[in-house]
């Protein structure tokens, strides 16, 4: 086993002095010896290969383009008669299936698989009545 001594601040900057006087060759022939023999990688390239890594995980993630509006509250009263119009006219469907939704068990899925838009346009119809609306 190796034991590592502590060098003299003197020779650290002897040391230093040498690597700052090196040319570009001989600084790129010190990093392959140091990769090769001692198997030591600069941290800069791990550092670069660490954020590519990063952005090729953040292009992978995909932004959800259909949606599930989900009702998952219970309405009474007027604010039920309210939300029923209003979904008929939101989601283009009869007054007896609007009803059938918005009575549904809850959480009650009023209009799956839609665009972004309409799911939040659904949202925007029927929160003022009252009605807790997901968008999954």
């Amino acid at each position: 086993m190796r034991t590592v001594m502590k060098k003299p601040i003197e020779e650290i900057e002897k040391i230093a002095e040498d690597l700052v006087g090196l040319s570009i060759q001989d600084l790129t022939a010190l990093v392959d010896v140091l990769k090769t023999k001692y198997n030591l990688v600069p941290v800069q390239q791990t550092t670069v290969a660490a954020v590519k890594e990063k952005e090729s995980e953040e292009e992978k993630v995909i932004e959800k383009t259909s949606f599930d509006v989900v009702l998952t509250n219970r309405l009474e009263g007027s604010d039920k008669l309210n939300s029923i119009k209003a979904l008929k006219d939101v989601i283009n469907v009869g007054l007896k299936d609007a009803q059938q939704l918005i009575s549904a068990e809850l959480p009650a899925v009023l209009k799956a698989n839609c665009a972004k838009s309409e799911a939040e346009s659904i949202k925007a119809a029927l929160e003022p009545f009252g009605a807790k609306i997901e968008l999954r």
